[in-house]
């Protein structure tokens, strides 16, 4: 599994250690509801494990979401925060000119 820092990471001081996360941020609902609500993430390069001792956190799509909506700038993105894909439906007054202008929809 590739360490993307949603769950696992790789220390970005100096890529001493993979780890898990130490703490995570998520939603008071219980099974697979609490996934749907992962804001972030701390990780621990631990000096005990053989690490560095860098501890860092990594923010999710949903913790950017909650930033942006306060007008914070999320830092140390997951790699998977922020890629999402949306998915836009012409309105009708575009549909409308398109026939217009073109003679089909």
């Amino acid at each position: 599994m590739s360490k993307d820092g949603d769950y696992y990471d790789v220390c970005p001081a100096d890529g001493c250690l993979e780890v898990d996360a130490a703490h995570r941020s998520e939603g008071t609902g219980h099974g697979d509801t609490v996934e749907q609500y992962h804001d972030w993430s701390i990780f621990n390069a631990s000096a005990r494990e053989g690490g560095c001792g860098a501890t860092w956190t990594r923010t999710t799509t949903t913790g950017q979401e909650k930033d942006h909506a306060h007008g914070r700038q999320s830092m140390n993105l997951t790699a998977s925060a922020g890629k999402g894909r949306f998915v836009s439906a012409p309105s009708d007054q575009f549909r409308d000119r398109y026939a217009l202008a073109f003679g089909h929809e």
